[in-house]
């Protein structure tokens, strides 16, 4: 009999072990964290942190991550307890969020807070937050990378769980390394005299803003080459991507679903905005669209980064035809 417990102990190991490391996927420790989740396929390495806020912490091609890290923040985590009186902190790397930006109930439970973290399939993880007892939210996010490319599918599904309607949205607040080059294409006609509105201190928004030697329009392109004289910037675009050549040659994409018909909740109903903070980051922020979510009800929206090599260029002159060509080629 206990040589049958025996037996029976260890095939539950080995079935325990198998879970945890489905082919593609595994459970991993790293920069002070443990039960992070690693997904592989030889080709892209992504890592997703669950103890502070549910984030991506790496995505990389070549040894070489695309996400800014703050060596600082390494293994930062606060219990619920110590929320209630932590300050509010910027995490590093792939942060998601939920919107309007002032209109959003603001809680730090979910960008800060612990978040649950499972293997789902062969390159497919899964991210949960816990339910915000005030308004009855719940975050879940879901990830799957493709078995032979960079192609990283995020989607983001906002669950109301309490009694009340919220109207809300998807608001991607991704830490990209600093001092690339941002690709945005813009629409025409375009809203924005600029094509763009800039963000000043306050409350300020600048629909006429003063010309700055970093930014560039060309053939309905608009490029942010460097560091710019504002921080913060949102767009009229309507093709569904942009773009960014990080300093160490890599081409960061990210495409998201946009359609006219969509209402958007940012002040200025844009569906991107993008955070350039000198040559230390840049946060790339697809928006998604403003709905309600009735109770007991849920609604989803994704985004899908790719990571390709491309050469930065030093002199910033970029070649956005090919960059669109690369973007219609891997969509």
């Amino acid at each position: 009999m206990k040589r049958y417990a025996i037996i029976f102990a260890l095939f539950l190991g080995i079935i325990s072990t198998i879970y945890a490391t489905t082919p593609g996927s595994r459970l991993i420790s790293t920069h002070g964290y443990e039960n992070c989740i690693e997904i592989s396929n030889g080709v892209c390495r992504v890592v997703l942190e669950p103890n502070c806020g549910g984030r991506v912490l790496i995505y990389e091609i070549e040894g070489k991550n695309a996400l800014y890290i703050d060596p600082k923040q390494n293994g930062l985590k606060f219990s619920n307890n110590e929320l209630e009186t932590a300050p509010g902190i910027q995490p590093c790397a792939g942060r998601f969020d939920i919107g309007p930006e002032k209109l959003n109930p603001g809680t730090k439970l979910f960008w800060q807070g612990q978040w649950s973290a499972e293997i789902t399939g062969k390159f497919m993880a899964r991210m949960t937050s816990q339910i915000d007892k005030n308004t009855g939210i719940q975050l879940i996010r879901d990830f799957k990378l493709d078995t032979k490319t960079s192609k990283l599918k995020i989607t983001q599904t906002i669950k109301n769980l309490g009694t009340q309607p919220h109207k809300l949205c998807y608001w991607s607040r991704t830490f990209a390394t600093g001092g690339g080059i941002c690709i945005v294409p813009i629409s025409n006609p375009n809203r924005f005299p600029k094509g763009y509105i800039e963000y000043g201190d306050g409350s300020v928004m600048r629909f006429m803003p003063e010309s700055d030697g970093n930014i560039k329009v060309s053939n309905d392109y608009l490029l942010i080459l460097g560091p710019t004289k504002a921080s913060k910037f949102v767009f009229d675009s309507d093709k569904g991507w942009m773009a960014y050549i990080t300093k160490d040659d890599m081409l960061f994409v990210k495409t998201y679903d946009y359609k006219k018909s969509y209402e958007y909740g940012e002040m200025a109903a844009v569906p991107l905005s993008i955070w350039y903070k000198d040559d230390l980051v840049a946060e790339l922020e697809p928006i998604g669209p403003w709905e309600w979510v009735a109770p007991k009800g849920e609604t989803s929206y994704s985004e899908i980064w790719h990571l390709l090599p491309y050469q930065y260029p030093k002199n910033k002159e970029v070649d956005v035809e090919n960059i669109n060509d690369k973007v219609n080629h891997i969509k």
